[in-house]
């Protein structure tokens, strides 16, 4: 039994999220149409993380078990024919029977890409988040600091899930600004439910000084969601690349 990592890409636009959905198109559920059409077999996809409505990626990985001798280079190529607009295979490698998508990988990269245009151009509407006016990013990456390290993300998890630890490592938080546009990194072992979104909107307010950096801390402290800002658009949050 071979078994198959494919790197994929994809505009979360045009999908209700990664996880397969019986009536509605979700990217897996796509990708396993296309398994099928190609190996004219049914074939179990496993991705390495879910993401919700309208959130993008750009490494998001998956892998699937098949007893066909495809050519690495067709399963690109075949993938690529038969899935829909919004989904592209970007590389497709044989890995060892032990390798899981999800289990095996060590890591995760979110950035979030927020405009900071007076007017955000139609286009972009749907791949970068928006706000125009001053910010003072200067003390929103002090408000960073306090993220940063193991703690108890509570507070920036949008559905409480009783049988999930909420306690996450977040290696490495980065805001970068670039011409007319933040953009935030986000590095750690795994995330929560909208756990990024709510990071940004939350350090937003800090940036149009309404919070000081310091309340980042007290919002952690108090490990309830309704302390932290409302969660940002879906638009400008990429999955940006699993490490194993």
């Amino acid at each position: 039994m071979r078994n198959i990592k494919l790197t994929i890409q994809y505009d979360g636009s045009y999908f209700y999220g990664w996880q397969y959905q019986k009536n509605l198109p979700s990217v897996q559920g796509s990708i396993m149409k296309a398994l099928e059409d190609l190996f004219l077999e049914e074939i179990k996809l496993m991705g390495a993380g879910r993401t919700d409505v309208g959130v993008h990626a750009m490494g998001q990985v998956a892998h699937f078990k098949t007893r066909k001798n495809h050519k690495l280079p067709h399963i690109v190529t075949g993938l690529n024919h038969y899935l829909p607009i919004g989904i592209q295979i970007i590389d497709a490698e044989e890995v060892g029977e032990d390798f899981h998508s999800r289990f095996s990988a060590k890591s995760k990269t979110y950035r979030y890409f927020l405009s900071r245009e007076r007017y955000l151009h139609p286009i972009h509407k749907k791949y970068k988040g928006h706000y125009y006016g001053p910010l003072d990013v200067e003390k929103m990456r002090e408000a960073g600091e306090f993220l940063k390290g193991t703690h108890d993300f509570t507070s920036f998890q949008t559905q409480k899930q009783p049988h999930v630890n909420p306690v996450r490592t977040l290696d490495f938080l980065e805001i970068t600004e670039e011409e007319q546009e933040l953009v935030f990194e986000f590095h750690g072992e795994s995330f929560l439910h909208n756990m990024v979104r709510n990071i940004v909107g939350s350090l937003l307010e800090v940036g149009k000084g309404k919070r000081e950096p310091k309340w980042i801390q007290e919002v952690l402290e108090k490990k309830d969601r309704k302390s932290a800002a409302p969660t940002i658009s879906a638009a400008g949050l990429y999955l940006w690349e699993i490490h194993y």
